[in-house]
């Protein structure tokens, strides 16, 4: 499943460039899915982005989320982020990078319709210029999954790590959900939305992609994304790729 279910992709330029300086892309890393990695296999995701944000800020992103499976039902996560916001931004890490631990807590199915539950949470350790020592992040998943629909839903909370110019740990609420629909066994059509609220005011994205399954190892998808924040409006678009490994080569 996509990083940006979420909007991971959402530009940091839409939060003005006196909050880009304290924090920047503060939508990211929302909840992906419950698809755990079972043990021995993993999980690469690659997006690349770029877009405008109102009046003439221009950004560039790089998103890479690696996911390992640990033991049934559990997983470990790395989400980075990298890039630029222009004019006068230089390439830089643009979100505090999460080491996260997903758990599949409660899972059900009958033969049309499956539901499950669970969590992701961890530390979110200082990468953006201006931030020090670590945070935390916590989040909780619902999953409802018909034979061509599925539904996510997530909402939980994070506490930024501590900010040089301030001394202030900001807090941030988060809610997002996505629905899927299969259009056949190798495509999807995705729409997803988030909203982030903190001390800053409120933010909020969405994405379209579309998703095609070239083999169990590769999964490619590309789609736009359109935001607000407190002081302006953020459009652009996005590619990605996925790569599924495993201990015995195969896609579990």
């Amino acid at each position: 499943m996509f990083l940006s279910v979420f909007g991971a992709v959402a530009p940091a330029a839409a939060l003005g460039k006196g909050a880009l300086q304290r924090r920047v892309n503060r939508t990211a890393y929302l909840s992906q899915d419950l698809d755990v990695q079972v043990p021995g296999s993993a999980e690469l995701n690659l997006t690349l982005g770029g877009g405008r944000s109102a009046p003439s800020t221009v950004w560039t992103i790089a998103d890479l989320e690696l996911d390992i499976g640990l033991a049934r039902s559990h997983e470990i996560g790395v989400d980075l982020q990298y890039g630029r916001v222009s004019p006068d931004g230089a390439f830089s890490f643009l979100d505090h990078a999460w080491l996260s631990f997903k758990h599949l807590a409660f899972a059900a199915h009958g033969r049309r319709f499956a539901f499950a539950a669970g969590a992701q949470h961890g530390p979110r350790i200082a990468a953006v210029p201006g931030a020090e020592g670590v945070g935390y992040q916590a989040l909780g998943v619902i999953s409802a999954t018909t034979e061509r629909w599925q539904l996510l839903a997530t909402a939980g909370a994070a506490i930024e790590p501590r900010e040089l110019d301030t001394g202030r740990r900001p807090l941030m609420g988060i809610a997002g959900a996505e629905l899927s629909l299969a259009c056949n066994p190798d495509w999807a059509l995705v729409q997803g939305w988030v909203m982030a609220v903190s001390g800053d005011g409120m933010q909020w994205s969405a994405t379209t992609d579309l998703e095609a399954s070239l083999s169990p190892m590769w999964t490619l998808r590309a789609g736009a994304i359109v935001g607000r924040s407190a002081t302006a409006w953020t459009w652009g678009g996005h590619i990605g790729a996925a790569l599924f490994v495993s201990v015995d080569g195969h896609r579990f």
